[in-house]
């Protein structure tokens, strides 16, 4: 993992570290010792910071799905594999850091592999796994690998642990930033959609699990809409709220109420945000279920005309019609050439 979330608490966090000029996505050069050892304006070690974190993740995860195997995509120094392979999950990961990977210790590191998650996955790898994590991995790469990197995941899942943050443009190793209903776009090709009954802002306040399902475009409208209405229900409450508190406050003038009206309306752009993301993802994931579609009717006429055709040119019809046609066309040449004769005659 090349970058990961921040404490439990305050959502992830971004990443401190620079890249140099003529640094490019998936180069595993790029996080060696010194990003690891400056990491965030600290260093990346176990023992303290990331342990708990991840623990606490950990701690989730377990909780919720009971994983049997797991696969840490973006591994990094293979904090959250060791984490739980504790709770008795099979664990592995990958990354595309030998450093990082060389200085994960020995109990770990037979479980822990050096590879890029936009080509193919290191051999020594389970073929298939209950859940695959990716946290804070995909923004390091650019928009072609993150493509390629999602579509090898869903390969070996039904279950994906997900974040990748939305605006870290700051950071110079976040070569592509993409907002929520892009990634539920893109998962939605590979047959997977957001959990919504599913809260996974334990990792990131952007995280999301994704699952493969299989919706028709009016389950997936439904399920999208549903959510929506839930979100919209939120900020009816909370402008309501706010609206309320706002009229006390200026009848009692009380610092505590203005300090409790600014929270609430930190609250409702959040739920409006929430909101207005949820309508652009179903737009997204209904749009690109469309395309597949068509995509799909347009390789099966395809196919069908090819079957028939080739069945036609096997049939006893078709050579008969064939071979009809050559002596039609043998008896129209010895036609011409009698009558060319004729001709040269008189």
């Amino acid at each position: 993992m090349t970058a990961v979330g921040g404490e439990p608490s305050e959502g992830a966090a971004t990443l401190a570290p620079s890249a140099a000029p003529g640094d490019v996505p998936g180069d595993g050069a790029l996080y060696d010792e010194d990003y690891y050892r400056t990491y965030e304006g600290g260093s990346y070690d176990r023992g303290g910071h990331w342990t708990r974190f991840f623990g606490y993740i950990a701690n989730e995860v377990v909780a919720r799905w009971k994983p049997a195997t797991a696969l840490d995509a973006g591994c990094a120094r293979g904090i959250f594999v060791e984490e739980l392979r504790q709770r008795d999950v099979e664990a592995w990961g990958v990354d595309v850091s030998e450093y990082a990977i060389g200085s994960i210790p020995e109990a770990v590191r037979p479980f822990c592999f050096v590879g890029s998650l936009a080509g193919e996955l290191p051999a020594g790898l389970p073929a298939r796994f209950d859940l695959v994590s990716c946290i804070e991995v995909v923004e390091h790469m650019d928009r072609a690998e993150g493509d390629r990197a999602v579509g090898r995941m869903c390969a070996v899942t039904d279950r994906v642990l997900f974040s990748s943050t939305p605006d870290g443009f700051r950071e110079p190793t976040h070569f592509s930033c993409r907002p929520a209903e892009e990634w539920s776009a893109l998962f939605a090709r590979h047959g997977f959609v957001r959990a919504f009954d599913v809260d996974a802002s334990f990792v990131a306040p952007w995280a999301v699990v994704y699952e493969r399902r299989e919706l028709t475009p009016y389950q997936l409208a439904l399920e999208y809409d549903r959510h929506h209405a839930r979100l919209q229900e939120e900020v009816r409450q909370l402008r309501g709220e706010v609206v309320a508190l706002d009229k006390k406050a200026a009848q009692v003038g009380d610092a505590g109420l203005r300090d409790e009206i600014a929270r609430l309306r930190v609250e409702l752009l959040a739920a409006h945000d929430r909101a207005v993301g949820a309508v652009a993802e179903k737009d997204s994931a209904l749009a690109h279920h469309a395309d597949e579609n068509r995509s799909v009717a347009e390789r099966t006429r395809a196919r069908t005309q090819a079957e028939f055709e080739a069945r036609l040119h096997q049939s006893d019809v078709w050579r008969l019609a064939s071979k009809m046609h050559r002596v039609a066309r043998g008896v129209g040449g010895l036609r011409r050439r009698r009558e060319r004769s004729a001709g040269e005659e008189r």
